[in-house]
């Protein structure tokens, strides 16, 4: 169904088969092939084709034949069975596309089967079911031969409940004790000849969970683990309180487990049991004492272990008080922590995850680079990631196994569910793609961001996070998803791919549980390294040659009549010194060709396809997510109306939009009070109180919203909840959220802008930058250059809507940076357009309630006035869509373009406003 004859497939070509059956293909099914019959005379009109009973006795005599009827024997009483996992192993996508195929077949029954009735015997096709045998004696009929008994499940003793003994495994352990569990991971094994031997994978496709898993009814055998778990751990939904719960940390390897351990030790000040506390002869303690290692204390267990857990529930840890929290892999056996008699303690767990694919690859580097001493080991010094993910040691659903207890054999749906289930259920996820923010959702739920000196552990905190030792030095797949060693490890890790997803749900529902008064300062990342500094300046101001790149000049200083210009730390646009970025990967800049002359970059930056679904039902990447619940702490929904006394109106100010004009408009002729540069001259710009001051006969708060410093400062005088300024403008959507971030504020903002096509901002752009006289010599390069010229260089904006609406002001975009943006748009910005300014104005008048503000004939008098000093750039440097120059920019606004264009379905949206 996608012509994919060879190589191997992905979920794309699942998706695109998904879609052929779906619009282009009638299906019928051969277990209901008489029903699918008629379904097919119904749809194409067959059914008044010849004579009726003719074409009834020529059926039954061709259906008699029967030569597909499964005459040969069957699997289908040993679905789930080492046959059926094998070939269900070689055609899992062929099972999804068959389970979505079943959906489409019954809204087929549904909209062409009403008339239709058959006499269904047997299944249709295949053949009919013996005739029923006599009753048997019994009311359950013996088998002729008597199967082994299947044991039920064991009566759980409240009190008690059975540890479950299951092979120890320990992902770095490769010694005699290490288990060889070569069916489900692939862990290295003699053979008789010598070597190592490929044993064959028996992973299983999951299908997308339609249920909540807490509602789906589970096997015995793997209802009775969950059991085991819900004596040992309370729910995650109850609070936590110290005094009736311990919290275990359950450690996924190379997920950040490391860091955490040491910030919960050393930062927090948190008494640990994981098995620092065992060393120095201590493994053997018959009592519990707190013992001090580098300055950290701990108790004398090792929970990190089996039989450590096993000793540590002997001497009664979980009631004991003296850990806060307890570290383990092991959660079952860590169930036992706290069914000693007389123990009324229980559980609490949290866990870091991250995505399955980059924490393989970053399993593989570790047994690459790390030096084990131990000789068997040494085959991965020389090992490609790619032989890795071929090989039997490659991992195999770690997380699900875990969740499970399920160590060796396959893995099947039911499994999948119950882990989600104790993930739902039993655990505080974080994220290590979150893991700043992570930690300060532990911290809230757990109490902890009370406990010890705050200064101290801010600064222990920035000591430890420097040092990152697992923050991805090595090579990544980022850039090849979807590829072929991608693929592969995705293959192998199915169910955890699946169980990611899904925690990736549960920890939006968290962050809005218990994120609401975080405000994370992330550099970088959070706890990927942050981005290279800056290359060194140039040394002078033209377009790089060949040689040695020329001293690009200084950010001029702009005329405060013309509309404001967005300084920005990361990147401004109008800034062309050694802060300009230089997307030469992404957007056909010129670049000297060694003949001389300018070559054009081949074009990296694919356009964007039209978004088919809703922005806010898009899962994006965890970092985006993340970008946009830190708008959302700010900035409330659109959709819901303007409360003045719990709102504050900010207008998000893009260069060359009309923001200038609309500025003026708001202050000079509705005489709304502003906060935006003009209060903080004239010496106010370090004043300690907030306050209104009067510039040429209109109001400003004494503040500067236009840059990140200044938004800083305002925060710290409490602008938001001080009811001064009735709108605040800046260019800084993310900057600007923290304005409501303060302890015990409770206004939010109400973001409105105003838009216009990209290619004629961009047009605007370059001709104020070629016109306007700034007293800089360095900027005496506009002035001979052309539209094309400018079109071509290096100074051309690049998507500034996208990358301001996202915070990403350098590297490449993606889909998901647009889809974010949209996203942005949709929920959170009040949306007006440059090209119907007086509708657009009227909108926001109406909105914001502004209509009863001011003197009516004197804000009409003066609105005409300030229009007439509109830009006029269009017509008087008009280009034409299609033409050299329109491509050369659309091609480098792309992103922008799509945006836009969503932009004026909203703008539409909004009409009820006008």
């Amino acid at each position: 169904l996608t012509n994919e004859m060879k190589g191997p497939l992905n979920e794309d070509h699942l998706i695109l088969a998904m879609r052929v059956l779906q619009n282009k293909c009638f299906v019928g099914l051969l277990e209901e092939f008489d029903l699918s019959l008629q379904l097919f005379e119904s749809y194409f009109g067959w059914s008044k084709v010849g004579d009726a009973a003719k074409r009834k006795e020529c059926t039954q005599k061709i259906e008699s034949r029967k030569d597909n009827a499964n005459n040969h024997p069957t699997l289908d009483e040993d679905e789930g069975g080492e046959i059926w996992g094998l070939l269900e192993q070689k055609n899992l996508y062929d099972m999804r596309l068959y389970e979505f195929a079943l959906g489409l077949y019954e809204k087929e029954k549904e909209k062409y089967g009403g008339d239709i009735v058959v006499e269904v015997v047997g299944d249709g096709f295949l053949p009919s079911p013996p005739p029923p045998s006599p009753p048997p004696p019994v009311p359950v009929p013996p088998p002729p031969t008597p199967p082994p008994q299947e044991p039920s499940p064991p009566e759980i003793d409240p009190n008690e409940p059975p540890v479950v003994q299951h092979p120890k495994y320990d992902p770095y352990n490769w010694n005699e004790n290490a288990p060889k569990y070569n069916n489900i991971n692939n862990y290295p094994e003699a053979s008789e000849e010598g070597g190592w031997e490929l044993h064959p994978q028996k992973n299983n496709m999951p299908s997308t969970l339609m249920e909540d898993p807490s509602k789906v009814t589970l096997p015995p055998e793997l209802e009775a683990r969950y059991t085991q778990l819900s004596i040992g751990f309370t729910d995650i939904e109850k609070p936590f309180d110290k005094s009736k719960n311990l919290a275990i940390f359950w450690h996924i390897p190379k997920c950040g487990g490391g860091i955490l351990d040491q910030l919960l030790s050393n930062c927090i000040g948190l008494v640990e049991a994981n098995k620092v506390g065992s060393r120095e002869g201590h493994q053997n303690d018959e009592t519990l004492t707190v013992v001090t290692h580098d300055g950290s204390q701990y108790v004398n267990v090792d929970t990190t272990t089996p039989n450590g857990i096993e000793h540590a529930k002997e001497l009664h840890l979980a009631s004991s008080g003296l850990a806060d929290v307890a570290l383990t892999s092991y959660l079952y056996d860590a169930a036992s922590l706290f069914t000693n008699n007389g123990n009324t303690v229980r559980g609490k767990c949290f866990t870091m995850l991250r995505h399955p694919i980059k924490r393989a690859v970053s399993i593989f580097y570790y047994l690459k680079e790390t030096e084990f001493g131990d000789a068997n080991l040494s085959i991965f010094k020389d090992m490609s990631l790619e032989e890795y993910a071929r090989s039997q040691w490659c991992e195999e659903n770690w997380m699900v196994r875990f969740l499970t207890n399920e160590m060796k054999g396959p893995l099947n749906e039911d499994h999948l569910i119950l882990a989600m289930r104790v993930l739902q259920n039993k655990c505080f996820v974080g994220l290590l793609e979150e893991f700043d923010l992570s930690l300060q959702l532990f911290e809230s739920y757990f109490g902890w961001s009370k406990v010890g000196d705050a200064a101290k552990r801010k600064e222990c905190t920035q000591k430890i996070e420097s040092r990152k030792d697992n923050a991805n030095n090595h090579p990544t797949l980022d850039e090849d998803e979807g590829g072929e060693i991608w693929g592969l490890l995705e293959q192998k890790n199915l169910y955890d791919m699946r169980l990611y997803e899904f925690a990736l749900g549960l920890y939006e529902k968290e962050k809005e549980k218990y994120g609401g008064d975080i405000v994370v300062e992330v550099v970088g990342d959070g706890f990927l390294p942050s981005p290279p500094p800056p290359s060194p300046p140039p040394p002078v101001p033209v377009p790089p040659p060949p040689t040695p790149p020329p001293q690009e000049p200084s950010p001029p200083e702009i005329d405060p009549n013309e509309p404001p210009v967005v300084q920005h730390p990361k990147y401004d646009p109008y800034n062309w010194n050694e802060n300009a970025p230089k997307y030469n990967n992404i957007n056909n800049y010129p670049e000297a060709s060694e003949e001389g002359g300018w070559e054009l970059h081949p074009q990296k930056n694919n356009m964007p396809s039209t978004l088919m679904e809703d922005p806010s039902k898009v899962t994006l990447p965890p970092e985006l997510e993340a970008r946009y619940t830190q708008l959302s702490i700010g900035f409330t929904d659109i959709e819901k109306p303007f409360d003045k006394s719990k709102n504050l109106a900010i207008f998000w100010h893009i260069p060359k939009c009309g923001g200038g004009i609309l500025d003026q408009l708001l202050s000079n002729c509705i005489g709304l009070v502003e906060a935006n540069k003009v209060g903080s001259r004239e010496g106010h710009q370090n004043d300690e109180t907030l306050t209104v001051v009067t510039h040429d006969g209109s109001q400003y708060v004494n503040v500067d919203t236009t840059t990140p410093n200044g938004i800083e400062h305002a925060k710290e005088l409490h602008l938001a909840s001080s009811g001064l300024a009735d709108v605040a403008l800046t260019s800084y959507l993310y900057d600007a959220a923290s304005l409501f971030t303060n302890n015990g504020n409770t206004v939010r903002g109400k973001c409105f802008t105003m838009l216009r096509h990209p290619i004629k901002r961009a047009v605007s752009i370059f001709y104020y930058l070629k016109e306007t006289e700034f007293g800089d010599a360095n900027l005496s390069i506009f002035k001979d250059m052309s539209l094309e010229e400018y079109a071509r260089s290096q100074w051309c904006e690049e998507n500034w809507m996208v990358r301001f609406l996202t915070n990403e002001m350098k590297g490449a975009l993606t889909e998901d940076h647009l889809t974010l943006a949209m996203r942005v748009l949709q929920n959170k910005c009040f949306v007006g357009l440059l090209e119907e300014f007086d509708a657009s104005l009227l909108r926001y008048e109406m909105y914001f309630n502004w209509g009863k503000v001011g003197d009516k004939a004197k804000r009409t008098e003066c609105t005409k006035m300030m229009e007439q000093q509109s830009d006029t750039s269009d017509t008087l440097h008009p280009v034409e869509e299609g033409d050299e120059v329109w491509s050369l920019l659309e091609q480098k606004n792309l992103f922008d373009m799509k945006l836009y264009e969503f932009a004026l379905d909203l703008y539409e949206e909004f009409s009820g406003y006008g």
